[in-house]
């Protein structure tokens, strides 16, 4: 999955997810989800993937989200949520680039877990019957500096 430089997302019709138990992605960051972007934008959290829910990812999402850690050359991934409208985030780990990692969604009673392999983290948003699938978008308020690539596939 590529997005392209001065852009937030590749184009992608919206797909519909019905009593969805669990997303789950083999990822890789390639070398060019390095960036610097300067000043306070640079912790900005990208999206990977998540859930959305009816009537707006702003009023009720669960994914799991990124960004470009450079003292340490590492990728951070968040927890990245919205729960009734109020955005909210936790820092999880950090993983190399060049890494394949599997990472999971599970949907479960009155909360999301975010499984990142080693590390689970409990979202307290409850699932819904209905929702629809949320992909790879850069940002915050800032496009892609250049192209970036994340090998990403659903497994």
């Amino acid at each position: 999955m590529t997005i392209k430089k001065g852009t937030h997302a590749p184009f992608h019709l919206p797909k519909i997810l019905l009593n969805t138990k669990c997303l789950s992605y083999e990822v890789e960051f390639t070398d060019s989800c390095r960036y610097d972007i300067g000043s306070e934008d640079q912790g900005d959290i990208n999206k990977l993937f998540g859930i959305g829910y009816f009537p707006s990812h702003h009023y009720n999402s669960v994914r799991i989200g990124w960004n470009y850690d450079i003292p340490t050359d590492k990728i951070k991934l968040w927890a990245y949520w919205y729960d009734k409208g109020q955005r909210q985030w936790a820092y999880l780990k950090s993983v190399d680039i060049n890494t394949t990692h599997c990472f999971s969604i599970i949907m479960e009673n009155d909360e999301h877990i975010i499984d990142l392999g080693d590390v689970t983290y409990s979202v307290h948003v409850k699932p819904k019957l209905i929702g629809y699938l949320l992909r790879p978008y850069f940002g915050g308020n800032q496009v892609a500096p250049h192209d970036i690539v994340i090998n990403f596939e659903n497994i």
